[in-house]
C-alpha cells in the first residue's frame, strides 16, 4: 500500500478550491452521497471484523474545505476502528492506517500516520498529512509530507 502511494505521491495536504454544490437540497445530497460511500466502507470493515468491530466518533470526519457551508471531502481514517479480535494492529501498520477521501465525484485510498486540517496564510484549508518515508523515496523512520488538492470535486495530488 505504501507503494500506491509513493506512485501517486500522496502524502495529503489539501488545499481546496471547490465551489459550491448547488441549492441547499444539492449541498445535502451531496453530503448524503459521501456519508453513504462512507457507511459502505465501514460495512464492510464490521463484515470482516464481526460483531465486536467498533468504530470511533473520530474515525469519520465530513469537512467544508472551502467554508462555503457544504460538505466538500469526506475523510474515514482507519485508525478509528477497533477489532479486538483479532488484535491492536489488524488495520494499521509502520505505514500507517488507510485513510479513505471522498468527494462526490471522486475517491482515494492509501496509507497515512497522521492528518489534520490546517489553514494557510493565505486562508486556505488544507489536510496536512504525514507518510511513511519509503512514500517520498527516504528510509521508513522518516516521516513525510506531500500536497493533495480538490478541483472541481476531484482529487489532485502531486507526482
Amino acid at each position: 500500500m505504501v507503494q500506491y502511494f509513493k506512485l501517486i505521491g500522496l502524502a495529503l495536504l489539501l488545499s481546496v478550491g471547490m465551489g459550491s454544490v448547488g441549492s441547499s437540497n444539492s449541498s445535502q445530497q451531496a453530503s448524503d452521497l459521501i456519508q453513504n460511500k462512507i457507511n459502505s466502507i465501514t460495512s464492510n470493515a464490521k463484515i470482516d471484523c464481526g460483531d465486536s468491530f467498533e468504530l470511533s466518533e473520530a474515525a469519520v470526519n465530513l469537512t467544508d474545505l472551502d467554508l462555503d457551508g457544504n460538505i466538500d471531502l469526506g475523510i474515514l481514517d482507519e485508525s478509528g476502528y477497533s477489532c479486538p479480535e483479532f488484535g491492536a494492529s489488524y488495520y494499521c501498520g509502520s505505514g500507517g492506517c488507510s485513510i479513505h477521501l471522498i468527494t462526490v465525484d471522486d475517491y482515494l485510498k492509501g496509507l497515512a500516520q497522521g492528518w489534520e486540517i490546517v489553514t494557510t496564510n493565505l486562508g486556505k484549508s488544507l489536510i496536512l498529512m504525514s507518510l511513511h518515508g519509503s512514500a517520498c523515496d527516504e528510509p521508513g523512520f522518516l516521516t513525510c509530507y506531500k500536497v493533495l488538492s480538490i478541483s472541481e470535486g476531484k482529487l489532485v495530488y502531486q507526482k
